[in-house]
Formats: C-alpha cells, structure tokens, sequence
C-alpha cells in the first residue's frame, strides 16, 4: 500500500557499458598495439580462447607492449561478457606492469569497474586507497567508501578529486554524479540537485544523463514538488524513449512507478494509468502487485465518482464496504490530509471483521494520529493494532515508540526500540537502539544511559548518531558527578568528531573540566594543541585563558595579577584582554576560590571603568564575602552599588542576595527591609516576585497564613512561565513552588480539605515538573482525611508520572502500601512490599519493607 521498494539513494548503480567505438579510443590512446586486432580476433571470440595461448607464452620472451595488450583485451572481452571476476583478473596483470601515468588510468578504470560489478569491494581498498596520484584510483576508493556509508569520507575524496584541473571528461560526470549521490543520502537535497543539474548542462545526451534526471524527479517527489518531479521523471522517460542502449537504463521502472505515483497524488488519474501500463507493458514485475492495487483504487474511485449507479458505499456490506472506506482513506493519506483520510479509516474500521485487514486499518489510522501529532490517540491505535500484528510487528513498535517517546513516557518506549533494535530492518534498528539509549538519559537513568549509548556506538562501525551519542554520555557522566570520566567523554568527541555541532562546546567542557579536577597538564595540552581544531576565537581565548589560570595553579605565576598580564601579552588581540580581570574573577568565584577573587575584584575597583562594569564588580565582589561569611562587608558594599548607581541590573539582584542571607539565618525584619526595597523600586522584575515569594514564606513562617497566601497568590498572578528562579533548586518555575506552598500551608495550619480542594481546582494552571507533586500532596491530604480509596488513587497516578524521582519512588509506595494493607488490600500490598525490596538502595527502608512484607503474607495466610 506504499511505496516501500523505492528509497532516495539506490546503492546499485551502474557505470553502463561504453561503446566499442569510445573503447577502442581509450585502448588506441593507452597502448601503442602492435598485435594487431584481426591477429587476435581468434582468441577473443569465446571463454576459453585466451588460456591455451596463454599457456605457452613465457612472458619474457614478449614484449612488454605485447604482455600487456594482450592481457588488457583479455580483460576487455571479458568484460563485455559479463565475466567480471576474469577481466578483473586479467587487468590486475596488467596493473602491476610498468605502466605509464596514462596507461595507470585507464587501466585503474577497466580494474576498478571489474571488481565493482564483481562486488570483490575489498580489494578495491586494497588496490586504491593509497593511491593519492591515480585520479580513477581515488574514485573507486569512493565509490568504496559510500558503498560502506561512510558518505562523508567518499565526498572528502571527490571534491579532492574533482578539484583536480585535468581529469578526463567520463571521470569529471561519474565523480559529480557520485557526489550529488552522497549529498542526497546525507538529506543536502538544495546541493544534490545542484550537482545533478551541473551535469546534465555539462554533459547532455551522456550515458547517465537519464539516471541524473531520474535523481532529480526522486529529489523533488522527497520534498513534495510534484510539479517538478514530474517534469523531471518525463525528461528521464523521453531519455530512455531515445536512447539505443536501454538495457543500460536500471531505473526506468522505478522513474515510471514513481511516475504514476506522483500522478496519482495529483490526481491525474489517466496520466497515472498511462505509466503504469507502459511500465507493464516493458515486462518489468517489480511493482506488479503495487500497481494492480493503485489500478483498483483508480478504477474504484472513478467508478464512485462517475457511476450515477453507485449512490452509496454504505450499499456495500461488511468487509467489502470496510476495503473501499479503507482505499479512499489511502487516497487522502498519500495526498497529506491526514484528517479526511482519518474520516474514511475510521468508518472502515467500523465495518472490518478480516484480522489481516483490520491490522493494517488499525495501523494507518495510528499513523495519521502520529502525523497530526495527536500523540495520545495514536499510542491508542498503535497499541490495538500491536494486539494483532502479523506483518507489521517492527514498524508498529516503531510508531509506538515514538508516540510513547514523544509523551515522555520513556520507560515505556525503551521497550519498543528494545524490540525494533533487536530485527533486521535496515534503517529501523540503528536509529532504534540509539532512541534507546536516549531514553535512558531523557528518564534520568544516567548510568543505563552511558552503557546503552556504550553499546550503540560498539555495535554500529560508523554510527549515524555517534557524535550525539558521545556527547550524551559525557553529558550522563556529568550528571553523575564523574567529572574526569565527563571530561574524557567530552575530549573523545572533539577528537573523533571534530565536525559535529557538539564538537567545540565539547573541547570548552572538556577543559573546564579538567581545570575543575585539577588536571592542569591536560588543560595546556589541549591548550597547545588547538590548531587541530577550527575553533573561533573567542573560543580559543577561553582555552587559552583556563591554561595562564592552569599555569598559575602550577606556581608558573606569583599571583593572578601577573598571570593576567601575560595572557595580554601572549593574546593583545583577544576580547579577553580588556576584561581579563573580570573573566579572572568571575572564573574564581565559579571555582570557589573567593580570597584570590576578592584580591582580583579589589584590584579592579583601583582602576578606571565605567559605571556598568564598575557595578559589576562591587556586586561580583559581594557575593564572595557573602560566601567567606562576611556578611557585613557584602552587604556595605551591595547598599553602595545601590545607592550609587540603582538602575544598574545587579542592584535587585544583590539586594536580593542580602535579603535571602538573613532569611535563611532567621532575622526576618532585615530580611523583609530588603525584599520590601526590591517590591517597591524593581516592579516587573524577576527579583520582584522572588522578593514576594519570600515575604509570603516568612509570613508563614510565623503562622501568618492568610498573609503569606496572599503574597503567594500575587506571585501566581504576576508571573509567567518565562520566569525562571535561579535561587530554587532545580530552577523550578517560581510559579509552580508558590503553588506547591500554598497547599503546603493549608496542610499545616490543619485545612486539610480546603488543601486538597485548592489543589485539585487549581492543578492544571501550575503542573509542569511537579506534576507528580501535585499528585501527591493530594494523595497525603485524602490519607490525612482518612480517604484511603481515593489517596491511593491519587498515589498511584503519582509514581506513574515520568518525572517522578527513582530515588523517591520507595517512599511513597511504602505509603500506599501501607494504606493497602489497612484495607484489606493484601496482594497489591505484598507486591509493592517486595518491589522496594528488590528496588531499594536504602538498607533501613529495605528492612522496614521486608518486616511488612513477612506481616503482609501472614495476613494473607490467615
């Protein structure tokens, strides 16, 4: 039902065999022959002609221009016989005789194309890989090379070649074609096209110029410019119409398939006859099958539309009325209006009873829901058909995975890709097993994640998405505060990546990192070996800079004064250069170094800035005797910079600073003084709405419920989600916090139900991350209220939640098990019981549920 056997880049395509006349061209140019052709006509008749005479020659007593001629119409006519292996054979003779520059190419021609069609791949590495002077010899290697997939390797070595001033005219049109070949399978359509057009104005009427204009019509039918793809599908039709040599032309059955395709999209159902009958009418089945099922849906649908007889399909009883629903729905789907087609699905659907016809109908229909990224609906479908799959068992996995994926329902797509990476279909698995090890790190599972992507990248050679997969493992070891694995990982991609997008960023990680772990040597070493890659040059002045910082550490350097004044002399180009005392600070403070950042700051303070950068420093300045503990000093200098200068953008900021400091050591008059200042005079600001957020969480502090709901409240009602709080753990929305906390104080002043109302009326405004939360507070409100069905409820849609912690799981189905059991509810009790054993880190929890696990099966046994 779809256009399965065509794919964008087909990996067989033929050189096509020249004619005798250009042949006998390139020998007459290549070997001054003095056997002469008529001598030999006798021994270049028939298979076996050659050897006998062969046989009986001693090749030293011939003439090296005779030795090779003779071996090179061997190869010839063997060729033209279509036995490979011998001609291959037979100008591998000819390649190892001294030849000359002229002679090399084309008898690296007639070897390569030998070993091409024979498939000995192999020995096309060994014979031309290192043949950097040998212009056809660099082709075939190629030609290798994307025969492999390593597209990127096989365009290095033609636009190398093809740079080439003087190539032969064949070599220039097979090395353009197999580069706009490579551009397409890396998805480069615009350059693809670009080459295909090149050669067809270059070499018109050529041997491939079919094949290039068939490559077109693909590229356009891939982007959906039926209009062009038509026009250029019929030029490479008319090619073939008028060419001598159609049994050179592989693709004409594919280019009048897609042909009649392209037309049956449009809608011009008589053109799309029209190619499938020609197509029919060479001999060729390979689209048998397809285009008996395109004539009947052709035929059915005209009938429909033109047959005064036909008033309804619903005249049409059970799975007959169910196939018809079904091909007008295909006929909407293959047009993209995924709507109608899902109108008609859904009707046939209603009337199917043929397991085999429902499979494929339940399929569809979860394929359009994809489509229209109904994710929800299609993971419904997806999971209806999978209950009945027979042929479509991998690309139903696949869609179900990606609906799961695309819901963030990793766990549950792990096992889908787990089951599509594990078949044999080609583009399916590789991309399968990387989604795989994707899911891992999307669901936290950091540890699972390095050793899944680990094994994607062992087992795929040259892995599509191997840079995201090493940059995702230097991004899981991060997470799992390995920081020198992190590094290496980082380090590795720049090195075996060096043209991914993660590859620069990756290098800055990597040597921060280093600098992090004090792994100075390795910092300069990076440092000193920059030229290797092509980075701009603010990123290398960020390198530079952390290998002076690293020298430092090394005592290269008696402070960072004279560390910095160096790098200005090494780098007086460098952006750096200006602000290295502000780069030094900051990079200080970020490694917690405050006494040498205070020293830095103190030292820019002396020196003449202007007021913006002159404010940055007294606040940058201040959070370092905040973190030494000197409170006094930080909070002189932060009422300075906002007397001076109380526009300038870190003023809120540090007033802020000053007001959660005293919050948190208890002296709630100085704090509310600040946050009061950041209400008053930073309206609209983000400060604003932490400083409100605070106030209303010392209001509760003190029992002042009411009041500290009502700041709470005019948070919710000033922010948005743009707002992101930089002072609450895990960055999340402040919005969602006061939320939280306004259910949390009805807990605690004992308004359990008036909790659990506010929460549930109000859940849908404020979920995000804490979802799972929300679930659970409710959960612990209904306990709380003695409302055991509906807490568990309510606990069970929690730790279904994606975004519930693995950590925190144990707790809550300690609790949930614990409300089980208080009602009688012992299996699913024992269950959960024996799962956070078996899940469960924590020794006292593990104990605490297998002593409820024993009491649990006693009750059982009672």
């Amino acid at each position: 039902m779809s256009f399965k056997k065509l794919t964008y880049l087909k990996k067989k395509y033929i050189l096509g065999t020249l004619s005798l006349a250009l042949i006998l061209f390139f020998s007459a140019e290549t070997f001054s022959l003095t056997l002469e052709l008529e001598q030999l006509k006798d021994l270049t008749t028939g298979k076996q002609n050659f050897n006998p005479y062969l046989k009986h020659i001693n090749p030293y007593e011939f003439d090296n221009s005779e030795w090779k001629q003779l071996h090179f119409l061997k190869g010839y006519y063997t060729v033209k016989q279509k036995r490979y292996i011998a001609a291959s054979n037979a100008f591998a003779e000819v390649f190892r005789c001294e030849l000359t520059p002229n002679e090399s190419e084309w008898v690296a021609f007639w070897l390569g194309l030998s070993l091409s069609e024979s498939q000995q791949y192999d020995y096309i590495k060994y014979i031309f890989q290192y043949e950097d002077d040998l212009s056809w010899g660099q082709f075939w290697y190629a030609d290798y090379l994307f025969k492999h997939y390593d597209i990127q390797g096989s365009i290095t070595f033609l636009e190398k070649l093809l740079a080439r001033t003087e190539i032969h005219a064949l070599l220039k049109l097979k090395g353009r074609y197999l580069l706009g070949l490579c551009y397409s399978e890396l998805g480069d359509y615009n350059k693809a096209t670009d080459i295909f057009l090149e050669g067809t104005k270059e070499f018109p009427n050529s041997v491939l110029e079919g094949e290039l204009l068939y490559n077109l019509g693909l590229i356009k039918y891939k982007v959906n410019a039926r209009n062009s793809a038509i026009h250029y599908l019929e030029k490479a039709v008319d090619f073939y119409n008028r060419s001598k040599r159609k049994e050179a032309h592989w693709w004409i059955d594919e280019a009048l398939f897609l042909l009649g395709i392209v037309y049956y999209k449009s809608e011009n159902y008589e053109k799309s006859i029209d190619s499938f009958t020609k197509l029919r009418e060479l001999g060729l089945n390979s689209y048998k099958k397809d285009i008996e099922y395109y004539e009947n849906i052709i035929s059915l649908i005209t009938d429909y539309n033109t047959n005064s007889n036909i008033n309804s399909i619903d005249s049409l009883k059970g799975n007959y009325a169910s196939d018809f629903y079904f091909r007008l729905g295909y006929t909407q789907y293959v047009k993209e209006d995924y709507d109608s087609a899902l109108s008609y699905y859904l009707k046939s659907l209603d009337k199917c009873s043929d397991p085999k016809l429902k499979e494929e109908l339940l399929f569809f229909i979860a394929e359009s829901y994809y489509t229209l990224r109904d994710y929800n609906q299609a993971e419904k479908y997806y999971k209806l058909a999978l209950d009945l799959a027979n042929r479509y068992v991998i690309d139903i996995n696949y869609g179900l995975g990606w609906s799961l994926y695309r819901q963030a329902k990793y766990s549950q797509a792990k096992k889908c890709f787990d089951v599509v990476k594990k078949s044999e279909r080609r583009g399916f698995t590789e991309y399968a097993a990387f989604l795989y090890a994707k899911s891992y790190y999307l669901s936290k599972d950091y540890k699972k994640a390095v050793s899944s992507f680990t094994s994607y990248l062992d087992n795929y050679s040259k892995p599509k998405y191997g840079d995201e997969a090493q940059y995702l493992i230097a991004r899981s070891w991060k997470r799992l505060e390995s920081f020198d694995k992190a590094a290496e990982a980082f380090l590795r991609l720049s090195y075996n990546y060096p043209k991914s997008k993660y590859a620069h960023s990756s290098l800055i990680e990597a040597t921060e990192l280093y600098f992090n772990e004090s792994s100075y040597d390795k910092v300069v070493e990076i440092a000193d070996s920059l030229d290797r890659f092509n980075l701009v040059q603010d990123d290398m002045d960020r390198v530079y800079l952390l290998a002076e910082r690293a020298r430092l550490k090394r005592g290269e350097y008696e402070n960072p004064i004279e560390m910095s004044e160096r790098f200005v002399q090494k780098h007086p180009d460098s952006p750096y250069s200006n602000k290295i005392l502000f780069e030094l600070g900051e990079a200080l403070i970020n490694n917690k170094e405050y006494e040498e950042a205070i020293y830095v700051y103190n030292t820019i303070l002396k020196q003449d800035y202007s007021d913006s950068l002159w404010g940055e420093a007294i606040y940058y300045l201040s959070i370092c005797y905040l973190d030494v503990g000197d409170i006094s000093a930080a909070e002189e200098n932060i009422t300075t910079l906002f007397g001076e200068i109380p526009d300038h953008p870190k003023a809120p900021i540090g007033l802020l600073l000053l007001g959660n400091w005293y919050n948190k050591e208890g002296k709630n008059d100085k704090s509310l003084s600040y946050y009061q200042k950041i209400v008053k005079y930073y309206s609209g600001s983000l400060q604003k709405l932490d400083a409100l957020y605070g106030i209303g969480s010392i209001y509760i502090g003190q029992g002042k419920y009411d009041e500290g709901r009502e700041f709470y409240r005019q948070v919710l009602s000033e922010s948005n989600e743009s707002y992101s709080n930089a002072y609450i753990e895990d960055s999340l929305y402040i919005d969602n916090e006061a939320f939280l906390d306004i259910i949390l104080s009805y807990f605690k002043e004992g308004r359990i139900e008036d909790g659990v109302q506010y929460a549930k009326e109000n859940q849908e405004k404020y979920l995000g991350e804490n979802k799972y939360m929300v679930l659970k507070l409710i959960g612990d409100g209904y306990a709380e209220l003695g409302m055991n069905d509906e807490s568990i409820d309510y606990y069970k849609t929690s730790l279904k939640e994606e975004q519930f912690p693995l950590e925190e799981k144990p707790y809550l189905m300690l609790k949930l098990g614990d409300i089980l059991l208080k009602e009688n509810r012992l299996v699913e009790a024992c269950q959960l019981f024996g799962e956070i054993v078996e899940i469960s880190n924590e020794d006292s929890l593990v104990a605490e549920a297998r002593g409820k696990l024993d009491r649990c099966k006693a009750h059982e046994i009672e």
